[in-house]
């Protein structure tokens, strides 16, 4: 399964089709370009974390972005607090590609957040699993469910409109 995190820690998400919306248009771009025009806007952090995405749709350049701490004892360099859930900030990316919107429930496997998919221009339900080693196994679980309904839904044709329904 591909990370679309902060890569310091393995963790896992899930993305849902929430529902389609028209956005502006983000025009995808090269990783060198943003990084030459956007750099000064990007944390330390993300100057080195860019580089080996291929593709660049949101930078979430208005968000309070956390700055890396360095301090013994923050949990993921600050982006996860000490029960493993992620730090939420609004308006900051998730793999330079969704735009987090806000939280839409949390629960003890961890929480479900409202984001703009900036590829797609659609929202999207992504469900962050707590960065703790026991919940990774069900997560793992997870994934096999969600990617076997996504295959029956294929099988028998059920078309775009009834699959956001279900």
């Amino acid at each position: 399964m591909r990370r679309l995190l902060k890569p310091a820690h393995f963790r896992f998400i899930f993305v849902c089709r929430f529902s389609d919306v028209h956005t502006r248009h983000i025009i995808k771009t090269s990783v060198q370009f943003q990084v030459h025009s956007c750099g000064s806007h990007l944390t330390e952090y993300e100057q080195t974390e860019i580089l080996p995405y291929s593709e660049i749709y949101y930078l979430g350049l208005n968000a309070n972005k956390i700055q890396v701490a360095s301090v013994p004892g923050a949990c993921n360099h600050g982006f996860d607090d000490e029960r493993g859930d992620y730090n939420v900030v609004e308006q900051d990316h998730l793999a330079y590609r969704y735009e987090v919107l806000g939280i839409l429930g949390k629960g003890s496997f961890g929480e479900v957040l409202k984001c703009m998919d900036h590829k797609h221009k659609a929202l999207r339900a992504v469900k962050m699993i707590r960065n703790k080693r026991r919940f990774h196994q069900q997560a793992l679980v997870e994934v096999k469910i969600l990617e076997n309904l996504r295959q029956k839904v294929s099988e028998i044709g059920i078309n775009s409109d009834k699959r956001n329904s279900l």
